[in-house]
């Protein structure tokens, strides 16, 4: 019994540190210390779905995806482990399947209601997404985003896994031009699309972000400093503020693709400007 309580103990000491690595952005001490983890505790439920978003966060997508099924094998009525499978949906019916069960088992999970109610609305289904801008829910910020994406005069394509979204943009891209990006943090996505594109251009404090955002701190998504250091990926360092206009006081080069991940509103409407 005594080991019992030390190895669940440990499990979850590791799966914590194994967090706060993932926060910093330092995804493979965080895989090492969640696998630690999973190692003192093969059930730990937590530990499953933590290490399949660090997988998703280095673009291994399948892996991820077997680390959160396999969390929810361990505890059937583990609600965000649902949310976060949903992500890696093919498809709207294969989404809305997991979401539905997500919201059987928790019908406070709001963010799943909305998700369902504008799935449906893909369909072609309006009566659950009217019902909740009838309700108290209408001004939740994911009703709010979703009522300006269906008054749009053709709804846009889904895709529920960032890399595939990546994929099909840099198939509508010209390659043979860098791309941009305005918030690089470590580096992960940049890594995914210097791969096609062989050049780019990234900006970044490097230090996190420079205001609060919703609840995360000033400083929170900072690499610490730590600039990439990737073939064909030229780093621009500071506010944006500071750094655009010295950049683009020169001629530069037209961009094949911008991908703008700023977090802050400020931050990236500085950049579109």
């Amino acid at each position: 019994m005594a080991n019992e309580i030390i190895s669940s103990d440990a499990s979850a000491h590791n799966n914590k540190i194994g967090i706060a690595f993932k926060e910093r952005g330092e995804l493979q001490k965080a895989k090492s210390c969640i696998e630690k983890a999973i190692e003192l505790s093969p059930n730990f439920a937590a530990a499953h779905n933590n290490l399949g978003l660090v997988f998703e966060e280095l673009g291994e997508v399948q892996k991820a995806k077997s680390c959160i099924e396999k969390a929810i094998e361990i505890n059937p009525n583990y609600s965000i482990a649902y949310w976060n499978l949903h992500s890696f949906s093919s498809n709207i019916d294969e989404a809305l399947t997991i979401l539905r069960k997500l919201y059987k088992i928790d019908n406070k999970f709001i963010t799943a209601k909305i998700m369902i109610s504008a799935l449906q609305g893909f369909k072609g289904n309006f009566n659950e997404f009217d019902a909740l801008l009838a309700s108290s829910d209408s001004n939740h910020p994911y009703t709010r985003s979703l009522k300006w994406i269906f008054s749009l005069p053709k709804l846009p394509k889904i895709f529920f896994d960032r890399w595939d979204f990546f994929n099909f943009a840099t198939e509508l891209s010209d390659k043979s031009r860098p791309f941009y990006e305005f918030g690089v943090w470590n580096g992960t996505s940049f890594k995914h699309l210097i791969k096609t594109f062989k050049k780019g251009f990234g900006f970044d404090t490097f230090t996190g972000i420079p205001e609060e955002w919703h609840n995360n701190k000033v400083g929170t998504y900072s690499a610490f400093g730590k600039i990439p250091k990737l073939k064909g990926g030229k780093f621009i360092v500071g506010k944006f503020e500071d750094t655009l206009p010295k950049f683009f006081s020169k001629k530069r080069p037209l961009a094949s693709l911008i991908n703008f991940d700023a977090d802050l509103y400020s931050s990236t409407l500085c950049a579109l400007n």
